[in-house]
């Protein structure tokens, strides 16, 4: 296997949603309370869970890597809005990862290889 930059931000990206995913199934006590704050708990954060799990899944196949990573990017998006407006936690972080997910999604629709 050919260690290439696309593997790279794959890998990355599963890691960090992996550490995402892992408090809201767990139920810890972190991830219910910022879902109460967004009146989403706890239906809101099963479905984010899955929701990122899916977009893990999909950036990990190949003919499903746009639609993957424009879901997190999506998912991204949504994190950066409520932490930064309902949270009030600043998470200049999660906006990086937002930029990794663009760059997947780019070199994706020009048709690089992978």
């Amino acid at each position: 296997m050919v260690i290439t930059p696309i593997l790279i931000a794959k890998i990355i990206i599963t890691l960090i949603f992996a550490m995402a995913i892992m408090p809201k199934l767990a139920g810890k006590e972190m991830a219910k309370k910022m879902f109460r704050k967004l009146w989403a708990e706890p239906h809101g954060r099963y479905l984010t869970a899955l929701l990122e799990i899916t977009a893990v899944i999909l950036i990990w196949v190949p003919w499903y890597l746009s639609f993957g990573a424009s879901l997190a990017v999506v998912l991204m998006i949504w994190a950066i809005w409520s932490h930064l407006t309902k949270l009030w936690i600043n998470k200049m972080f999660s906006m990086g990862i937002v930029v990794l997910l663009a760059w997947l999604y780019i070199i994706s629709q020009v048709g690089l290889p992978l």
